[in-house]
């Protein structure tokens, strides 16, 4: 008897266990079954009830989240802006179109060239910055806003040793001018975005980039300048732009790409600080002031053959021209003179003679030993100012 009863309630252990894993495998499957919404049509009015509650809480979750995701990314008034949007928005109206046409000569006779660049606005009145080599030469010059208006440009001034030139337009309405940046204040590799007339023919084309170094030597049109290096991309088309911070202030007038057919990334433009001062002095004055100038233009003879070619019986330099009013021209001296010294130093090459004017200031006089044909002549030059 005693046995009888153990073994009952091992056999009630047992099935208690059995029904409690059936249990749990049942529910199990029933909680997968409502996280993907397909319930079975058998089950008991219990378990649809679970589904619908289920389900309500899961729509409720969905809800809250599209109600966030909205709340973030689609409303204007908490909408985040990444980039220089804005920065881009508030200076367009201050970069122009330009288009240049001159008249060019060739064997097939004299014939129209139209090219065409970029501009920055630099006053509310109308004058408008450009490159030098954009301008010079131009029978007509015309100025073309941001909302497509053209005008008529009258050239005020140009300056080659620094590639700059101002216009001047003259609107009816008051435009909206770039504002200069303090240049000292850029970092390598602060972010710089360009605006200009990408091709000559996509205006108001923005593209980005860095500042790759602050002050690098380049030659432009046999002139030599420091400029800034930026990757930004720059085309034909550009030059005259404008090169602005992420703030949206001028920190440079673009001048020129890397002229190897191979570059990519290498752009020039000239210093804001540096252009300011020039683009003053052009409205002011019509001309850069404080530049000493000797008044007259030489060349460099460097091999006997070459001396042949023109002429002459010695290396070294030569007068090639003398600028007519000049204090060159009042000393007496003329083209094809051969320059020996310069204050007692004997000077063989015009970057040598151009480091002498650096040196010298406006009034001061300089000595030198020219010769002409068999002659030595000693002359006085006072050191005049570049008018241009």
């Amino acid at each position: 008897m005693k046995n009888g009863k153990i073994l009952f309630l091992v056999v009630l252990a047992l099935s208690f266990v059995l029904c409690s894993c059936v249990e749990a495998e049942r529910a199990s499957s029933e909680a997968s079954e409502i996280a993907s919404g397909s319930l079975s049509e058998g089950k008991s009015e219990g378990d649809k009830s679970n589904e619908t509650t289920s389900k309500d809480q899961l729509e409720s979750l969905s809800n809250e989240t599209s109600e966030e995701i909205s709340q973030i990314y689609q409303t204007s008034e908490e909408y985040v802006r990444y980039g220089i949007a804005d920065s881009i928005e508030k200076v367009t109206e201050s970069v122009v179109s330009i288009t240049v046409t001159s008249r060019s000569s060739s064997i097939f006779g004299e014939h129209t060239v139209v090219e065409n660049g970029s501009g920055v606005i630099v006053s509310k009145d109308g004058y408008v910055a450009t490159n030098c080599h954009v301008a010079i030469g131009a029978e007509k010059i015309t100025v073309i806003l941001s909302d497509g208006t053209e005008y008529e440009a009258e050239v005020k001034g140009l300056d080659s040793k620094t590639d700059l030139a101002v216009l001047k337009i003259n609107s009816e309405k008051e435009l909206s001018p770039a504002v200069f940046a303090q240049t000292e204040n850029l970092r390598l590799g602060d972010f710089v975005f360009a605006i200009g007339n990408a091709l000559g023919k996509y205006p108001g084309s923005v593209t980005m980039g860095i500042v790759s170094a602050l002050s690098r030597n380049v030659s432009v049109n046999g002139e030599e300048m420091t400029m800034l290096q930026t990757d930004t991309a720059l085309n034909s088309g550009n030059s005259g732009g404008g090169l602005f911070d992420s703030h949206g202030y001028l920190v440079g007038i673009v001048a020129a790409k890397a002229p190897e057919a191979d570059a990519e990334g290498v752009g020039f433009a000239i210093p804001a600080n540096v252009a300011k001062n020039v683009i003053e002095d052009i409205i002011n004055h019509g001309y850069v002031t404080g530049r000493p100038t000797l008044g007259f233009d030489t060349v460099d003879i460097t091999s006997m053959r070459e001396a042949a070619y023109y002429g002459v019986e010695w290396i070294g330099i030569y007068i090639s021209s003398v600028d007519e009013g000049s204090h060159g021209e009042v000393a007496g001296l003329k083209a094809r003179d051969y320059i020996y010294s310069v204050n007692n130093e004997v000077v063989t090459t015009t970057d040598r003679l151009k480091e002498i004017l650096e040196e010298s200031r406006i009034g001061d006089t300089l000595l030198l030993e020219v010769w002409r044909g068999s002659d030595s002549i000693d002359v006085i030059l006072i050191i005049g100012e570049d008018v241009g």
